[in-house]
């Protein structure tokens, strides 16, 4: 059923040294072998457990390190006490329950925002802040890094094509609908996405829209040039927004 190798049958005779094993050639590596583990193989099995594996693993992943001997000839004695397959299993449910408890007691990681805010107080006066200073820090706020991200990347020109009748929109465009289109452009260019939607949905974050005559509005009627101003903790930029007809 198997072919052995004649090279290391031939070795082995020539050397005066006893046969421990027989190494396949490729004709038999479709075949199983029985070893016992030396070591613990995830996906493979445990250490002192006797497995069926391919010659070709335990020919270039096992036996190299030893971490394994073979048990496929006459008479083999296991190397270490024989680990059965009820408790391998026993010992591999184990090992992960332990893994996922000490997931669970991992301490939680700190909000970014917040954790600056406590390493500048330590710095400033080598001291926590007190409970009060906590729950008044805005977790949810942009910090300078985010802001100068968000001012880096906006749009210069919105270009908007709408139906229209007599160079009139048929349909009036609200100061929201252009603020959606700018958040949506903006999210494109920006891995981030809940910086962008903070930015668009903080308080802080001011959208003033205006003509060209510097007029504010707060929806568009006519075809033209309008122009939409950002602002956000003392940062600013215009997006330029150009309604055309079909």
């Amino acid at each position: 059923m198997f072919t052995r190798s004649s090279s290391h049958v031939l070795s082995a005779v020539d050397c005066g040294l006893a046969k421990t094993g027989i190494r396949y050639t490729a004709q038999s590596k479709k075949n199983r072998i029985d070893v016992q583990l030396l070591k613990d193989f995830p996906g493979i099995g445990v250490k002192g457990q006797i497995v069926a594996v391919k010659a070709s693993t335990m020919a270039n992943k096992l036996y190299p390190n030893n971490g394994a001997i073979y048990m496929n000839y006459k008479n083999a004695e296991p190397a270490i006490p024989i680990v059965t397959k009820q408790a391998a299993a026993s010992a591999l449910a184990a090992l992960k329950a332990q893994q996922q408890q000490a997931k669970k007691e991992k301490k939680p990681k700190l909000n970014p925002i917040l954790k600056d805010e406590i390493e500048k107080s330590k710095k400033e006066s080598n001291k926590l802040l007190d409970l009060d200073e906590l729950l008044a820090i805005d977790v949810e706020g942009l910090n300078n890094a985010e802001l100068d991200l968000i001012f880096a990347k906006l749009p210069k020109k919105l270009i908007l094509v709408v139906n229209t009748k007599d160079n009139s929109l048929i349909s009036k465009m609200d100061k929201k609908y252009i603020i959606n289109n700018i958040e949506g452009t903006l999210s494109r260019y920006i891995r981030e996405t809940n910086t962008v939607s903070k930015f668009f949905g903080s308080e802080n974050s001011v959208f003033t829209l205006r003509n060209e005559a510097g007029e504010e509005l707060q929806s568009i009627e006519k075809l033209g040039t309008y122009f939409l101003q950002l602002q956000n903790e003392g940062k600013d930029a215009t997006v330029t927004v150009v309604i055309n007809s079909k």
